[in-house]
């Protein structure tokens, strides 16, 4: 009797402790799949060595958070928000001639299939910057764009004329967040 009593609690006991190692390989699995949500660059690299990205994260209490992406080649691992909503600000520039700004909400916050990519590319000898956050919108190239001007045409077409906003700008589109 004695001898069946312990094997029904050492095969509880083997139960218990496979339902705790599965409930601990999928919190890993899943929290590992969280942490990986960062921004990725993608383009061909003679335009990713020429580009600078700087991102400006503004959060849902509208704290300001800013780092470089991607400075002449080199990326950088930046966490994107998932959870909550946030803006974003890409302050891109191509061989420091080529300026814009991207713009985009990261509300997606139910979407499970988040990737948060950036893609340069060159079409009609215009250099573009399209930000795609969902892996669902990449098959149909779904996301925000915009395309590279010239600097002058840039400061000109958004009435940036005074040198203390003009330092603030290049610092943004040039310099690299340290």
């Amino acid at each position: 009797m004695e001898n069946l009593l312990n094997q029904h609690i050492k095969g509880f006991s083997t139960t218990i402790v496979k339902v705790f190692l599965q409930l601990l390989l999928i919190t890993t699995v899943a929290c590992t799949k969280m942490n990986e949500q960062t921004f990725k660059v993608f383009g061909k690299e003679d335009i990713l060595k020429n580009t600078k990205i700087n991102i400006i994260k503004i959060d849902d209490r509208g704290a300001k958070t800013e780092n470089t992406l991607l400075f002449l080649g080199k990326e950088y691992d930046i966490n994107a928000e998932t959870e909550t909503g946030a803006t974003y600000e890409l302050y891109v520039s191509y061989k420091d001639s080529l300026v814009n700004i991207l713009k985009f909400e990261n509300v997606m916050r139910n979407a499970n299939d988040h990737i948060n990519h950036i893609y340069l590319n060159e079409e009609n000898n215009n250099i573009n910057v399209i930000y795609i956050g969902r892996e669902s919108d990449v098959v149909k190239h779904h996301g925000f764009m915009k395309t590279l001007v010239p600097k002058n045409d840039f400061y000109k077409a958004n009435n940036i004329s005074d040198d203390k906003t003009i330092e603030k700008y290049n610092q943004l589109f040039f310099d690299e967040v340290k």
